[in-house]
């Protein structure tokens, strides 16, 4: 057992520990996650097109036009920084949080899938979110709050499907620790 995991809490709520752990390494790579969704919106705001797709046209019909960003901006920043913060964290995860033994290249696959949904959802829902966020007047004042609160709030919608299939389908543990132990 790791030294982070040999604690009363750990030891008397693991579950409620794991799902600590995962919450705090996703504050981790959610850093990285903001920084890249702040430098990467301003670096697409030129762009304005998008594919025609259900998905796609349902942002577009569904979501209130934003001062300065194009609405494409804001779906290809979303797409490009749940990336970078889902990659982070699967490293993370993977030993730190849920001790996985189980195969790397299907828990890296099945990761993939997870983050793949993730991104389509919060290429939806970061825009949609952002354009709520920019409704308050008080915070709409700033394009950069506006933005930011509208990014963090997306990254902890999905969390309610996050954690169980990162849990129980990603990161897997073949055999519980203490079987390990009595059959050596």
């Amino acid at each position: 057992m790791s030294r982070l995991d040999d604690h009363k809490l750990a030891r008397s709520h693991g579950e409620l520990w794991k799902f600590i752990k995962f919450i705090l390494i996703g504050i981790l790579g959610a850093a990285p996650e903001i920084v890249a969704q702040m430098v990467l919106i301003e670096a697409f705001k030129g762009i304005t097109w998008l594919p025609k797709s259900m998905i796609f046209d349902l942002i577009a019909n569904n979501v209130p036009p934003k001062e300065g960003y194009p609405l494409a901006a804001l779906v290809y920043a979303s797409i490009l920084s749940t990336f970078i913060g889902q990659a982070i964290a699967f490293v993370l995860n993977r030993k730190a949080t849920f001790h996985a033994d189980s195969n790397v290249t299907l828990s890296t696959f099945l990761a993939l899938l997870v983050a793949a949904l993730l991104i389509v959802s919060n290429g939806a829902l970061t825009p949609a979110l952002t354009g709520l966020v920019g409704i308050i007047p008080v915070v709409s004042r700033s394009k950069f709050w506006v933005n930011l609160l509208g990014k963090l709030l997306s990254m902890g919608v999905p969390m309610v499907w996050v954690y169980p299939a990162n849990r129980f389908i990603v990161h897997r543990v073949r055999k519980p620790q203490q079987e390990k132990a009595e059959e050596a």
